[in-house]
């Protein structure tokens, strides 16, 4: 891929960025369903994921084959939003990289006041359509979706693609930790599938829990990520290359990347190969919008 902005991320990459700013970041805000569908918020920021799509391009990510999204509204209207910005028809909805449970549960208690459930309705398929189609000006005209109706929390895949193998509908009782677990095999999937398997340039838009799953299923080494601003991002890639350092992103070094191999007991006792992914990890060449952590021991 070349770009005039930035030098090129080797393909194939996966970038994963979250959602731009919801509506109930103010607290006086309201939207037609929110009686019913309190955790579906949409966003009131368009111009922000406009301009990560910019600084996307600026680190060397301009072309992409695929973006799959969150069935969230709020992802749903930034993958518009990032679709006409970078010239994405493919969209494809995942349930895999859904809202964490916790955060729907707090959401419905808060709202309420009584307990909240965890349970999730879903926009139907038309409103999904409508709802990308409508953040990206008519630029995305079909979307590859699930087959959700308006009055199931659990709608079931109506695309057979072998990717979707993980793309269920979370439990409501899911926990802080399984929802992590629960992304991070979703990103797994997704590298093997588009990454390893296709070659594929994939703009994943999720939310700021993905933004860590990410780190700690790509990159290990006791790394994770914290301060998750809205539409911050990762970019990865499966061949470790060194890329100019622009204003609007940041890398960690080589260095960072190789010291605590054994850190982590997980890790395969080939880790040492940088020639391949064999073992899952991906090279972070670019990220904007959220610091990078290393934990100690």
């Amino acid at each position: 891929m070349e770009d005039a902005k930035g030098e090129a991320i080797p393909s194939p990459y996966i970038v994963v960025m979250r959602h731009s700013v919801r509506v109930d970041s103010d607290e006086n805000a309201v939207w037609s369903d929110q009686a019913s569908r309190p955790y579906d918020s949409p966003i009131k920021d368009f111009e922000l994921p406009k301009h990560q799509a910019q600084a996307l391009q600026k680190a060397g990510a301009s072309l992409f084959d695929l973006i799959i999204t969150s069935p969230y509204r709020r992802c749903l209207q930034t993958s518009g939003v990032l679709a006409r910005e970078l010239g994405v028809k493919r969209v494809r909805v995942n349930l895999g990289i859904g809202e964490a449970r916790p955060c729907v549960r707090k959401i419905q208690r808060e709202f309420s006041g009584g307990d909240g459930d965890g349970r999730v309705v879903y926009l139907d398929s038309k409103a999904m359509l409508s709802t990308v189609r409508e953040a990206s000006k008519g630029y995305v005209e079909e979307i590859d979706m699930l087959s959700c109706s308006s009055d199931s929390s659990s709608p079931s895949p109506s695309t057979p693609d072998d990717e979707l193998a993980l793309d269920s509908d979370p439990k409501p009782d899911e926990s802080g930790r399984g929802a992590k677990e629960r992304m991070m095999a979703a990103l797994r999937a997704l590298r093997l599938r588009h990454a390893q398997r296709r070659n594929d340039r994939v703009l994943v838009v999720s939310h700021g829990d993905s933004i860590d799953a990410s780190v700690r299923e790509f990159v290990r080494e006791g790394h994770v990520a914290i301060d998750t601003a809205e539409c911050c991002w990762a970019a990865y890639t499966t061949t470790r290359k060194k890329l100019q350092k622009s204003s609007n992103e940041s890398r960690i070094s080589d260095d960072d990347k190789k010291n605590d191999d054994d850190d982590d007991d997980d890790d395969d006792d080939d880790d040492e190969d940088d020639d391949d992914d064999d073992d899952g990890r991906m090279a972070l060449v670019a990220h904007a919008r959220f610091q990078l952590f290393k934990l100690t021991s």
